[in-house]
């Protein structure tokens, strides 16, 4: 064990869970503040009413992308396996968020889906296919989610001195109680914060890093190497480079946080202008994380490294700074995994009570909101008892199960968007298709990490097509719907812009 490990038995830091309270509580408070109109109807509950800024969303959907288990997780794998490695996933980022505000927000928003498994009903009109979606999604976002829930533990165990299951049962209950209060306004308007903070923080970590080391930063990485050598060599498989970039490079285009985004946004223009926005802060946030923190973070750790690798960031500030900036970091990484937890929450059971729930048994508006509510609660509840004894390196853990989301959805949905001959058959076989196969690969298989992707998303799209060609072309009605999705919005970014009205 590494004499650094120690200090994650320590005596409860009061200065520092107080500003951590203090934070929880103005989360709370937000949650509050919105209650009433988010319980006023499934539209208030879900996509804030359409009514949410292109700034505002920026932010949300960095906070949302940049999970708590990414700003710890980023730091981890940095440091204990290498910046490159990291970099293949987390470079991907940016340039997908901004993909997606450019061929897949704009026809989300206008078909006023509220969820991905929303599109898919709209699209296909298969219970099958929308069933089989949140199936997915479940399974997937629940390793997601129990990934977020170890950053927390990990949090309080190494920089609170608070222990590993009660601060993980407190995140818990904050994101659950606000998220049930203030559905997507509250959970929009905290992203909005979270971002600023997380990116606040990223940057003066890293600058402070830089700074101990005279802005040099060759010497940083001299450094670094000295405690682990590999940390700017290609050491593993290629392929598992490759396929790291391509699952958050496909990921970040279908995600059903992203895609809420989308649909809370005020109109079309205002979506893509947001997420084209979040790609900007995206790489600022994942240059100070992997490219300035890990390397820190390692050089600090030395050659004997940690045993837990996702506590390297703890491990940093708490060597390098004084209460308040531990308390900050604090702040940060709790808003890191509330803000993904709240989205990626409110995202699944979305899909699970509008999209299934809701289709089966008739409700008016007002009782669908509270069937919400309900489904959040149960999701919750399953999240929290999967995440007692979670595995190591968060980043890697939570990637594998976005894999099966990227296997068994991504080509269902970028032909359903843009392939008019597409049909419901397709789509069904290539779900299927995508998420058995990749399974199959990754249990049956001993493959380099991420490569499974380079089998099962071909076998999907080959599903697709072989599906719709042999069964009947949809109607006129709904190619024509098809095409709406797909009408410029000019006007409309002419009036945001201010050049008409």
């Amino acid at each position: 064990m590494n004499s650094l490990d120690n200090w994650a038995a320590q005596s409860p830091q009061y200065e520092t869970i107080g500003l951590c309270v203090a934070y929880a509580v103005l989360m709370i408070g937000l949650g509050l503040f919105f209650n009433k109109r988010a319980q006023a109807s499934t539209s208030g509950f879900y996509s804030a009413d359409a009514n949410v800024g292109w700034f505002v969303n920026s932010f949300a959907v960095l906070a949302t992308v940049m999970s708590g288990g990414g700003m710890m997780g980023n730091v981890g794998v940095a440091s204990s396996l290498g910046v490159l490695y990291i970099c293949a996933g987390n470079f991907a980022c940016g340039p997908a968020v901004g993909l997606a505000g450019l061929y897949v927000a704009g026809p989300l928003r206008k078909s006023r889906s509220r969820t991905l498994s929303d599109f898919f009903q709209k699209r296909f009109e298969s219970r099958a296919i929308t069933i089989l979606c949140v199936a997915i999604l479940s399974i997937a976002y629940t390793g997601y989610m129990v990934a977020q829930m170890k950053a927390s533990g990990t949090v309080g165990e190494y920089l609170l001195g608070t222990g590993f299951i009660p601060t993980m049962v407190v995140t818990w209950v904050i994101f659950t109680a606000y998220t049930i209060l203030g559905g997507m306004l509250a959970v929009t308007y905290n992203d909005f914060i979270q971002g600023l903070i997380m990116t606040a923080v990223a940057v003066m970590i890293g600058m402070t890093a830089l700074i101990g080391y005279g802005f040099d930063y060759s010497a940083l990485m001299a450094a670094a190497t000295e405690a682990y050598p590999n940390m700017g060599l290609f050491h593993m498989p290629i392929w598992s480079y490759i396929g790291f970039f391509f699952i958050w490079f496909l990921v970040n285009q279908l995600a059903p946080s992203v895609c809420m985004r989308a649909a809370s946004a005020k109109n079309p223009f205002s979506a893509g202008i947001g997420l084209n926005l979040a790609f900007f802060w995206l790489a600022v946030f994942t240059f100070f994380q992997m490219m300035v923190s890990g390397p820190a973070a390692r050089a600090l750790v030395g050659t004997e490294g940690l045993v837990n690798n996702d506590a390297y960031l703890l491990v940093l500030v708490n060597t390098q700074f004084g209460v308040f900036m531990k308390g900050l970091l604090g702040a940060a990484v709790f808003s890191a995994i509330m803000s993904t937890m709240a989205g990626v929450l409110l995202a699944v059971s979305a899909s699970i009570a509008n999209d299934v729930i809701c289709k089966i048994w008739t409700f008016s508006d007002k009782k669908q909101a509270k069937v919400g509510v309900i489904t959040v609660l149960v999701v919750a509840c399953i999240v929290l008892a999967f995440s007692f004894n979670p595995p190591d390196l968060l980043a890697l853990m939570y990637s594998k199960f976005m894999a099966l989301m990227v296997c068994g959805l991504w080509a269902p949905l970028i032909f359903g968007i843009w392939w008019k001959r597409m049909t419901a058959k397709g789509a069904l076989w290539g779900m299927l298709a995508g998420s058995i196969s990749y399974g199959l690969l990754f249990f049956g298989l001993t493959m380099p990490d991420f490569s499974e992707l380079f089998f099962a998303i071909p076998i999907s799209i080959l599903f697709i097509v072989i599906g719709s060609l042999t069964s009947p072309p949809p109607s006129a009605e709904k190619v024509r719907e098809l095409e709406s999705w797909h009408e410029k919005f000019d006007v409309e970014a002419d009036v945001i812009l201010g050049k008409e009205g």
